[in-house]
C-alpha cells in the first residue's frame, strides 16, 4: 500500500534528520516504542493525532 510506504519513508526521514531512534520518536509522541515499530513495519497506522504530529515533524525535517 502506498500510504503505508509513505508513512515508513516519512518516519525514516524524521529519524535521520533529527538524529533520533524509534525510542526518541516514541517519547516525543508519547506512545510506546512498540507502537512506532508497528508503524514502521506496516502492521498498523497511527491515529490521526499522531499522524498529524508525524506530518509536522516530516515537513520540518525534509
Amino acid at each position: 500500500m502506498k500510504k503505508i510506504e509513505d508513512l515508513q519513508d516519512k518516519i525514516a526521514t524524521i529519524l535521520e534528520a533529527q538524529g533520533w531512534n524509534q525510542k526518541d520518536l516514541a517519547k516525543y509522541l508519547n506512545v510506546n516504542e512498540s507502537q512506532v515499530s508497528r508503524w514502521i513495519t506496516g502492521e498498523s497506522v497511527p491515529r490521526w493525532k499522531y499522524g498529524f504530529k508525524i506530518e509536522l515533524l516530516y515537513e520540518s525535517s525534509a
